[in-house]
């Protein structure tokens, strides 16, 4: 089976059987597939069916980068190329943002995942690169960009960017640009005042603030254990480790 992945792969690179193309808005042209794509696409299968003879899709509407990553996709499994190159945290992300509406667009899955899930997965670790102060700063029009490719509706685009508001509230909080968001946004507001909710009721204050250090002490609800955070909303805690509470009952 990995020769015959091997050999589409080749074919990808070199053209060789091409009965398909892809033209993107920069008229940058894939010689694809059939077999590839109808298999991993119930939608190109239904317009391949539909078109007859046609062998060109332009995809003038989708971002060049997300058309160049779905298009990696098909034929490994992944994206990659495209998007490690791209040193920008922010810029990965809304790249990722696109590469989800692609796939969700486009219905592109194999037999083990979904691009729009590899998609959740690039968002998740592109939430952490080491670019913090921009993510943060910019989270706001990355929420707003993740709700108008997914229509508000996909939770599994929008998961990455609520837990990552909460591990973050004490600073996003203090942020206009923020604040403005949760307004204009007011599903993404309910939930992310809810698991802030959540875990303030799992949390309370046991000790004065120590100034010199910037730490605060909790302690569990149930069993009493204590813990110290640096922020006065330890979001990064969800349950007791000692005794399993999570705030619940």
């Amino acid at each position: 089976m990995s020769d015959v992945v091997d050999g589409l792969q080749r074919d990808f690179l070199t053209g060789n059987y091409s009965d398909l193309r892809i033209i993107d808005r920069n008229d940058t042209v894939y010689n694809v597939h059939k077999v590839v794509l109808c298999h991993q696409s119930p939608w190109f299968e239904e317009a391949v069916r539909e078109t007859g003879d046609g062998n060109t899709f332009h995809l003038r509407k989708d971002e060049p980068a997300a058309v160049k990553a779905m298009v990696e996709f098909f034929y490994t499994g992944t994206y990659s190329s495209n998007v490690d190159t791209i040193s920008s945290a922010v810029a990965r992300l809304y790249l990722d943002i696109s590469i989800y509406a692609i796939g969700a667009k486009y219905m592109v899955k194999n037999k083990a995942l979904d691009l729009a899930q590899v998609a959740v997965r690039h968002i998740q670790r592109d939430l952490w690169l080491p670019d913090q102060q921009n993510v943060l700063a910019s989270l706001p029009q990355l929420v707003q960009s993740a709700y108008a490719e997914a229509a508000g509706t996909e939770e599994s685009l929008l998961e990455p960017f609520l837990a990552y508001a909460v591990d973050n509230s004490p600073r996003l909080l203090r942020s206009p640009g923020f604040r403005g968001a949760l307004d204009a946004l007011p599903a993404f507001r309910q939930s992310f005042c809810e698991r802030i909710a959540r875990r303030l009721d799992f949390y309370r204050e046991v000790g004065e603030l120590l100034e010199e250090r910037g730490t605060y002490a909790w302690a569990c609800k149930s069993c009493n254990k204590a813990f110290v955070g640096m922020a006065r909303v330890n979001a990064a805690r969800t349950k007791c480790d000692r005794c399993g509470f999570d705030g619940s009952g």
